[in-house]
């Protein structure tokens, strides 16, 4: 029994810190996030923002937890196994079964439109912030020009950034989802976070300090 209790302690740790911590945490520290932060126009639309969005963002995550356990209920029910057993020890496809087997055809259709939508405006930030930290970032600094050289720097990183996504689209392994992205948002945490707050809420940070 205690063998059993250690597996499911250290499990339910490597969860909560990692998972649940980790994209919590590090979720504020999206470089799209910031891309969005920037385009508002004056604190009174952040203001305004602020009881849709705190919803929204309980509901979305509330759902995503209560989904992922519901799911081990609906595959034992209907196929006498649990979730990862179903989906013959794939977690990544877990959740595409779980909709295409549980819910109406129509919805699977729908659920996949909304999703590539948020997907694609997900992508169209990253793939900015990817470019623009090459031609602005890296090729400013290394070669101290300032001006439209870097913009098509930034233009060619963008071009580089998508060939690299669609190359590892098809060679990272199964059970990727959920490790990389606890693995994105915590580096992004652990490097843009600390910056944010302080340039936020600190006015006597710098620029070395946020270095």
């Amino acid at each position: 029994m205690d063998f059993y209790a250690n597996i499911c302690q250290s499990i339910l740790w490597t969860l909560i810190s990692t998972l649940i911590l980790g994209v919590g945490i590090g979720v504020l520290s999206q470089p799209q996030l910031v891309v969005r932060f920037m385009t508002v126009k004056s604190n009174k639309e952040l203001n305004r923002a602020v009881l849709i969005g705190g919803v929204f963002i309980a509901l979305i995550t509330g759902t995503a937890f209560i989904v992922g356990a519901l799911s081990n209920v609906y595959f034992m029910q209907h196929t006498g196994q649990i979730a990862i057993q179903a989906a013959e020890g794939n977690a990544d496809k877990i959740i595409p079964l779980f909709i295409a087997t549980a819910m109406p055809l129509w919805f699977a259709y729908l659920f996949m439109i909304t999703l590539l939508s948020a997907a694609i405006s997900t992508l169209s930030a990253q793939f900015h912030v990817q470019g623009t930290a090459l031609g602005r970032d890296i090729y400013e600094t290394l070669s101290n020009k300032v001006g439209g050289s870097s913009v098509m720097v930034a233009r060619t990183g963008i071009v580089i950034a998508v060939i690299i996504a669609v190359i590892l689209g098809f060679i990272l392994p199964a059970n990727i989802i959920a490790v990389g992205t606890a693995m994105w948002f915590s580096l992004t945490a652990v490097a843009f976070l600390s910056m944010y707050v302080c340039a936020l809420f600190w006015k006597r940070t710098t620029k070395k300090v946020q270095l």
